[in-house]
């Protein structure tokens, strides 16, 4: 606490303003001048001066009103003064509280909203210092999805390539076969035909079967030709269902299959017997499609169950062998089967697949 150098009231500290005689405290205690100091002495000096000359110019009108005022005063009840000063001192005390108040409000409210700005922006900083690398990741993470879809593409397609060379190599090395193996087979033809013409000149080995010399002759002839079968290369086709055929060559198939099935739209189609059967990649579906050269064979999986449920489905893409018989349907229904021959389908877009041409299944027992 302080008190005012001008009326020794007791004033509080960080008053700017004595309460009493409205005196500036800052201009007493601290030598500053209040804000607006020199506009209220000029305001005043000017005031002053058309004053004067507002008296000077009307003398006459001045001695009236003078009189005027004096007789307001005389008709004006005596105030009491010193009650009036005290009530007015007491509003302007308030009054300068209020404002002392308000001031120190005002000033709290300012350093918050600095530390507030200040914190804002420190966060702001912050974010865009964690968000930059993400970012940085972010697009490198693209970047290289994009590359590895093009070099994915680009080794498709050179798989497809060699592939294809691969399938005209074998074609090619089928026809130098045969080629080849053209003269041996008419060697063979003529040996045949000479044992047949002349049995007796066999050496006596080769008469194992008995009776008569024709029985000998015809199982030669037999054997021969088998070795001919036996020494004729396969086609794509039989050395697949060959290889189908064996388990342990079917494992080894099913890591290279593509697993499909017969879609919804496809399943309603047949039912109702309108357009052909659609395959489309599935998980869990019940049949492959393997890729020998340009062709596409469609086998049963090996995890399929055949039962009346998609027994037309199978009947629409294979041929059963004996399905109008008795035993069709006591075979049919154990769900063993042997593959005779795989179907043939053809790509009609994005994962999916027609049938082209019909296989042939033989349920056993």
């Amino acid at each position: 606490m302080s008190n005012c150098p001008h009326c020794d009231v007791e004033v509080k500290k960080g008053d700017k303003f004595c309460w009493n005689c409205g005196s500036s405290l800052l201009d007493s205690l601290t030598g500053e001048k209040p804000q607006g100091f020199e506009n209220i002495i000029e305001t005043s000096a000017n005031a002053s001066q058309l004053q004067n000359n507002y008296d000077s110019r009307q003398p006459g009108v001045n001695l009236q009103e003078e009189k005027k005022g004096n007789q307001i005063q005389n008709e004006t009840p005596e105030v009491d003064e010193e009650n009036l000063q005290q009530q007015m001192l007491s509003s302007i005390k308030e009054l300068y509280e209020s404002f002392n108040a308000y001031a120190g409000r005002l000033e709290k409210l300012e350093q918050v909203q600095q530390k507030y700005t200040h914190l804002e922006y420190n966060m702001k900083e912050q974010l865009n210092k964690m968000l930059a690398p993400l970012q940085s990741q972010l697009q490198k993470l693209a970047q290289n999805q994009k590359d590895n879809t093009t070099s994915l593409q680009a080794e498709r397609e050179e798989i497809d390539q060699i592939n294809n060379q691969i399938s005209e190599l074998k074609e090619e090395l089928q026809r130098q076969l045969e080629k080849e193996l053209k003269p041996i087979k008419e060697i063979f033809s003529l040996l045949g035909g000479w044992i047949q013409n002349y049995p007796e000149y066999l050496p006596s080995t080769i008469t194992v079967i008995q009776p008569g010399k024709q029985q000998t002759t015809t199982k030669l002839a037999t054997i021969v030709e088998a070795e001919e079968e036996d020494k004729s290369p396969l086609s794509e086709e039989e050395q697949l269902l060959k290889d189908y055929n064996d388990p342990e060559k079917r494992a080894f198939l099913s890591k290279n299959a593509i697993i499909v099935s017969a879609t919804e739209e496809g399943v309603d189609n047949s039912r109702l017997g309108v357009g052909q059967l659609v395959l489309g990649q599935e998980r869990r579906g019940n049949y492959w499609i393997l890729k020998r050269g340009t062709a596409q064979y469609l086998v049963p999986s090996d995890t399929i169950k055949i039962n009346p449920y998609n027994s037309n489905i199978v009947e629409k893409l294979f041929e059963c062998e004996g399905a109008n018989s008795e035993e069709y349907k006591d075979k049919f229904e154990k769900g063993k089967f042997e593959l005779l021959k795989p179907a043939k389908v053809s790509s009609i877009g994005e994962e999916k697949w027609q049938l082209s041409e019909l296989g042939k299944l033989e349920f056993i027992d």
